[in-house]
C-alpha cells in the first residue's frame, strides 16, 4: 500500500508542487527585494522633485512675485503663471507615482508561496508515515493546486535575475535542514 501510494502519479504530483512553491516563493521573495530597491530609488528621485516643487512654489510667492510686479507690470502676470504651472505639474507627476510601492504585494505572495511549500511538506511526511490514503492525498493536491491559482497577481512581474536568484538559493540549500540545525536549535 505504501508503494503504491508513494510510487502515484498524484504523490509525484505533489513533489512537482512542492518545488513548483519552493522556486516560487524564493522567486517572489528576490523579486521584493529587487522592487523595494527601485522603489527606494524612485523615492529619492521623487523627494528631489517634491523638494524642487517646494521651492519653486516659495521663489513664485516671495522674490519672483515681488521683484516682477515691480519692474515688468504686464510681464509679471505670465511669469508668474508659468512658473506656478510648472509647480502644479510636478505637484500632480509626484501625486500620480506615490501609489507605485508593491514590493509588499512581493512579499504577501513569496509568504503565500512560502506557505504552500510547508502543506506540501507536511502532505509528504503523512504520506511517507502512512497516515493518509490516496483519496485523501488526492484532496490534498486539488487543495494546493486551487490555493496557487488564487495566488496569481497580474500585477506581479518577474525577471530572470530574480528567478537566477532563487535558483541560486535553492542550489544553497535554503529549503532544506542540515544536521547542524537540529543540534543548534
Amino acid at each position: 500500500m505504501e508503494n503504491e501510494i508513494i510510487n502515484s502519479n498524484i504523490y509525484q504530483r505533489l513533489k512537482e508542487l512542492r518545488v513548483d512553491f519552493a522556486y516560487s516563493k524564493n522567486l517572489f521573495f528576490a523579486a521584493s527585494e529587487r522592487v523595494s530597491n527601485e522603489e527606494n530609488k524612485f523615492n529619492r528621485k521623487r523627494n528631489i522633485l517634491e523638494i524642487s516643487s517646494i521651492i519653486i512654489s516659495v521663489i513664485t510667492l516671495s522674490g519672483v512675485a515681488f521683484y516682477f510686479s515691480q519692474n515688468y507690470k504686464d510681464l509679471s502676470v505670465i511669469i508668474i503663471g508659468v512658473l506656478s504651472i510648472i509647480g502644479v505639474g510636478i505637484n500632480l507627476y509626484l501625486l500620480k507615482l506615490k501609489n507605485k510601492e508593491i514590493s509588499e504585494e512581493y512579499i504577501k505572495t513569496a509568504n503565500g508561496y512560502l506557505d504552500l511549500y510547508k502543506k506540501a511538506k507536511i502532505i509528504e511526511a503523512k504520506v511517507k508515515d502512512n497516515v493518509i490514503g490516496m483519496v485523501e492525498l488526492s484532496e490534498k493536491v486539488e487543495e494546493l493546486t486551487y490555493l496557487q491559482s488564487k495566488l496569481n497577481n497580474p500585477r506581479l512581474k518577474t525577471k530572470n535575475e530574480d528567478f537566477n536568484k532563487a535558483k541560486e538559493n535553492i542550489d544553497k540549500g535554503s529549503n532544506t535542514y542540515t544536521e547542524d540545525d537540529f543540534k543548534n536549535t
